[in-house]
């Protein structure tokens, strides 16, 4: 993220390192032996329905626009509920609300993601289907609609984006056996790592080598490297003038460094030329996720 900083004639990059965690465990196998030691069998599991709702499903996972994550993940649900509650001769809104009801009398699931609503199902039928559902399937200004990239209601649209991921995953457990994986290891990486980037240097160089994860120079062609002087203030940020650039042609890469080497790195698509007055500003930060988590991030 690059944006101007009203405080002075100054520009900041902010850069995020988005870390995914993933861990692999072998099977673990328990023996069940009844009173005289003879062994049981383990009871089979039931093998999970390929369903058609899952393709839908995966589309809003794998979309880097939430709008076209949104309206797949509504299709997914929608998929479903009509597999479990078949639509008969009746109005769309009369059948979403009925077959939510329908399948919450079976699963009851709208309590866990709405769990402070006095109505979780109404709550949640109306959000999904009437505010969102709606709004981005339609474009005519007499109606509720949401551009696409519309950044006023891009944190709402996610929030509610989770929580429809979260219904249709639990909905599908249900009735198809779906599983899918979790984890708490996000977290304690995230406590581990939390301070390393305010403790380390930045550095900037002109040098646009691709990022190289086997080469942990600060600028793999031997460019000349000028270090960014740390701000006063409780979140990390560094700063340069142009006139400490003089050694520099432009600004391509910035580098987060641990022991002399490059710890984290963003390199700018082009090349960033400051004049002698004007202030370049970076931050860098971190985020860590588990693979399988729900999506909650996109491109646009």
């Amino acid at each position: 993220v690059w944006y101007p900083d009203p405080s002075g004639p100054g520009l900041r990059i902010a850069a995020v390192c988005r870390l995914v965690a993933e861990v692999s465990v072998s099977p673990v196998v328990l023996e069940v032996r009844d009173a005289r030691g003879n062994l049981v069998p383990p009871t089979p599991r039931p093998e999970p329905l390929w369903h058609e709702s899952y393709r839908y499903f995966r589309v809003s996972q794998t979309t880097t626009d939430l709008h076209d994550a949104y309206r797949n993940a509504f299709m997914a649900l929608e998929s479903l509920l009509d597999y479990l509650c078949p639509q008969v001769r009746e109005s769309e809104t009369a059948w979403f609300t009925r077959a939510m009801e329908h399948v919450d009398g079976r699963f009851d699931i709208a309590r866990t993601i709405a769990p402070t609503a006095a109505d979780p199902v109404a709550s949640l039928r109306v959000e999904f289907y009437r505010d969102w559902r709606s709004a981005v399937a339609h474009s005519k200004s007499s109606r509720t609609f949401v551009l696409p990239h519309d950044h006023r209601v891009r944190l709402d649209m996610i929030e509610s984006l989770r929580r429809l991921s979260q219904y249709y995953v639990a909905l599908a457990s249900a009735c198809l056996g779906l599983r899918r994986g979790g984890g708490f290891l996000a977290q304690h990486m995230l406590d581990t790592m939390s301070g390393i980037p305010a403790e380390w240097p930045v550095v900037v160089t002109d040098d646009g080598s691709p990022i190289d994860e086997d080469n942990p120079a600060t600028s793999p062609a031997g460019r000349p490297v000028v270090p960014m002087t740390r701000v006063a203030g409780a979140t990390p940020v560094w700063a340069v003038s142009g006139r400490e650039l003089a050694s520099l042609r432009c600004v391509r890469r910035l580098v987060l460094t641990a022991d002399g080497e490059a710890g984290a790195v963003s390199l700018l698509e082009g090349e960033l030329i400051l004049g002698a007055d004007d202030v370049l500003e970076a931050q860098f930060s971190h985020s860590v996720t588990n693979r399988s988590d729900l999506r909650t991030r996109f491109s646009t």
